[in-house]
């Protein structure tokens, strides 16, 4: 019996002291909670970043109103002058063929090229004045890209100096875009310079690079518009290239000087892409201009829309005094 308890008694020893030796159950944890990530530069972080104030990194700007009006530029305030007009009328041009069911992968409906045959046509001036319109009366984000590397004038147009973009981001793949983009404090107006000088810049326009590089500005806010201020179609294959990156051309014609074989070896050169529009600069005003004295027009494949493109090319050619002047 002795053996028995003895038996008995270090059984319980040993099981006591295999219960001493096991480590305290661990309490329940909660789940970490994930510091929120900031969003890559590239995309919006949130529909409420619209101003540069809440986008770090993004250069902010005070485009001075003034400056626009001694410019002939389209300012705050200016909503029923006969350039204001004429910008509203092209506009709402531009976003009847913003159709996003038409969108393919890239959702290119939102980028517009504006460009001309020849230099000194008021392309600049349009691209401009186009953006401005955009800001001032419709709840759009508007990115102005200067494509023109043999004579950017945007910023300069606006008082600015010139300052690192477009070429610059192609050239350095570290460059993030929030260090170049320069954000208007009042308007949704967004630039994009043209950069440093370049050897080629078709050989980067025609990059992969490139067109990541559109793709991701164009989605980067809600509702924005994106217009590229490219060189002329006869000066440089640039805007060939740079067509192919877009939805719609607008191509803009001078009145009284710009001869229309010329005008119409640019259209055979823009023949790949499929929406093709022309816009009659510095023509004379009339009482009975049906649209404020310019001419707008669509051409596809060699075909004319809105009855006018024949007007526009012949109108071109003839002799009378401009009804504005260019500024760029």
């Amino acid at each position: 019996m002795d053996l028995i308890h003895r038996a008995v008694r270090q059984s319980n020893a040993a099981r006591r002291a295999q219960v001493e030796e096991q480590p305290p159950a661990l309490e329940p944890q909660a789940s970490p909670r994930l510091a929120p990530v900031a969003p890559p530069a590239w995309e919006a972080a949130d529909p409420v970043e619209k101003q540069g104030a809440d986008r770090p990194g993004i250069r902010e700007i005070s485009i001075d109103p003034a400056h626009l009006r001694d410019m002939g530029l389209i300012h705050p305030g200016d909503r029923r002058s006969r350039l204001a007009e004429e910008m509203r009328l092209l506009k709402r041009r531009l976003i009847q063929k913003m159709n996003p069911m038409d969108a393919d992968a890239t959702g290119r409906t939102n980028m517009v090229m504006v460009t001309s045959a020849v230099p000194g046509e008021g392309k600049s001036f349009i691209s401009l004045n186009l953006a401005l319109s955009f800001v001032a009366d419709e709840h759009f984000d508007v990115l102005l890209i200067d494509a023109d590397a043999m004579r950017p004038s945007i910023l300069r147009m606006l008082g600015l100096p010139p300052a690192r973009g477009l070429s610059d981001l192609l050239l350095e793949p570290d460059l993030d875009p929030s260090e170049v983009l320069l954000r208007d404090s009042k308007m949704r107006l967004t630039l994009l310079p043209s950069g440093g000088e370049v050897p080629s810049a078709t050989d980067l326009y025609a990059s992969p690079s490139m067109k990541e590089l559109i793709t991701r500005l164009a989605h980067q806010q809600p509702n924005r518009i994106v217009i590229l201020d490219a060189p002329p179609v006869l000066a440089t294959t640039e805007p060939v290239v740079l067509s192919h990156l877009v939805d719609q051309v607008l191509m803009v014609v001078e009145a009284n000087r710009t001869p229309q074989a010329q005008v119409q070896h640019a259209l055979d050169l823009l023949e790949p892409c499929d929406n093709v529009n022309l816009i009659l600069n510095k023509s004379a005003v009339t009482k009975t201009s049906e649209h404020f004295g310019s001419y707008y027009s669509g051409y596809s494949k060699g075909r004319y829309g809105y009855g006018s493109s024949k007007d526009a090319k012949d109108e071109a050619g003839k002799g009378k005094t401009a009804a504005s002047e260019e500024k760029a």
